[in-house]
C-alpha cells in the first residue's frame, strides 16, 4: 500500500485530476477495473513479470499513452516477450526504481523510462515520532519467510535445497541475542500477516515484543520511527527505515534489496547480501548501522515527489 498511498498524497497536493485512474501495486483485481479517462498511473513495485505486463497489455494495450508506471522493478527482464515489452515501449511515462532496470530498458531503445526510488520515499515523517528519549533503547526487526515451507502455524522447515532459510535465522537471532545481552528491548514489525507467524518461530524462546500487523502505512512508519536501529529484510522494510532516519541494518532476502543498497551506497559492513546468505558464508556486520543524511533524505523525498507530479502532467488531461 505504500507505494499507491505516496502517490496518492501527491496527486492530492497537485488537486485531483477528473478521470484520473490510480492502480495498486501489483495491479490486482485489474479486471474489474474501468478504464481512466484521462490516464492511468500504476503503482509499481516487482509489477515486471511477463504475468503481470500481459494483464496491463491486455487491459491498457489500445490505449497505452495514457499510461504511467512508477517505482517498477523486474523480476527477470530478459524472459519478457516481444509483446510486453512493446506495450513497455508505447507508455506514457516509466520509472524504474533501480538503476539497473532503468539501464536494461534504456539498453533496448526505451525514450520513456527514468529513474527515482521507490516511491514510499515520498511519504511525509512526523516529527513528533522520531526517536523519542527512553530509558531503554529498541531495536526493530522484520523478517520474512523465504526458501522455508510452513508445516502449521507455528513450525517451519526449508522449502528447498538452499542454505538461505535456516542461515537467515541464525543470522537474525544472532543479532537480535546480541542487543539483548547488552540490554535492549526488540520488537518485531510486520510487514504482512505471514511475517508475524514467521517471526513466532524464529524467535521463539526469546523475550521480542510482536507487535501487530497495520494495513495503515502511517502507523508502520511511525512504529519503524520509534526504533534505535532497525533489522530490515523486506524492500519496505528498508525504505522505511531509510526514510526516517533509523540506522539500518540489512539482511537482504531478495536481490532487490541488494539494488537498493547498491543506489545508496549503503556499506557493506552493515549488509548480509541474498547472494551471501543463499551461499551459507559468514557475515560479519557492523552492529551500529547506516543512516542516510538529512539533506539526501529530503533529495531523495524530493526527486522522487517530481517524478510522481511530473508522470501525472505527462497524462492527458481530457
Amino acid at each position: 500500500m505504500a507505494l499507491s498511498r505516496s502517490i496518492a498524497g501527491v496527486a492530492r497536493e497537485m488537486g485531483f485530476r477528473p478521470g484520473l485512474q490510480l492502480l495498486g501495486e501489483g495491479a490486482l483485481g485489474l479486471r474489474r477495473w474501468p478504464f481512466g479517462k484521462t490516464g492511468t498511473i500504476v503503482a509499481g513495485g516487482a509489477l515486471g513479470r511477463e504475468k503481470r505486463i500481459q494483464l496491463l497489455a491486455e487491459k491498457f494495450g489500445d490505449y497505452p499513452e495514457r499510461v504511467a508506471l512508477l517505482g517498477m522493478s523486474f523480476w527477470s527482464s530478459d524472459d519478457l516477450s516481444t509483446e510486453s515489452m512493446d506495450f513497455l515501449r508505447a507508455c506514457k511515462y516509466i520509472s524504474c526504481r533501480n538503476r539497473k532496470d532503468m539501464k536494461y530498458l534504456k539498453n533496448a531503445g526505451f525514450q520513456n523510462v527514468h529513474f527515482a526510488f521507490d516511491n514510499a520515499f515520498a511519504l511525509p515523517t512526523n516529527p513528533a515520532q522520531e526517536k523519542p528519549t527512553r530509558p531503554t533503547p529498541v531495536l526493530g526487526v522484520n523478517v520474512v519467510s523465504r526458501n522455508m515451507k510452513r508445516i502449521d502455524d507455528s513450525y517451519f522447515v526449508p522449502s528447498e535445497d538452499s542454505n538461505f532459510g535456516p542461515t537467515y535465522i541464525n543470522i537474525v537471532r544472532d543479532l537480535v541475542e546480541s542487543h539483548i545481552r547488552k540490554g535492549w528491548e526488540v520488537q518485531h514489525i510486520p510487514f504482512t500477516h505471514s511475517d508475524s507467524q514467521y517471526a513466532n518461530f524464529v524467535f521463539e524462546g526469546l523475550p521480542v515484543q510482536m507487535l501487530p500487523y497495520q494495513y495503515r502505512v502511517s502507523k508502520v512508519l511511525g512504529a519503524v520511527a520509534k526504533t534505535k536501529r532497525f533489522i530490515a529484510s523486506r524492500y519496505h522494510a528498508h525504505v522505511f527505515a531509510l526514510r526516517t532516519r533509523t540506522p539500518l541494518i540489512s539482511i537482504s532476502y531478495a536481490p532487490k534489496c541488494d539494488y537498493l543498497q547498491q543506489d545508496l551506497d549503503i556499506p557493506e559492513d552493515v549488509c548480509a547480501t541474498y547472494q551471501q546468505i543463499s551461499s551459507g558464508s559468514h557475515v560479519n556486520i557492523n552492529k551500529e548501522g547506516f543512516t542516510v543524511s538529512r539533506d539526501k533524505n529530503s533529495r531523495i523525498q524530493k526527486d522522487v515527489r517530481s517524478n510522481i507530479s511530473n508522470a501525472i502532467d505527462l497524462l492527458p488531461s481530457n
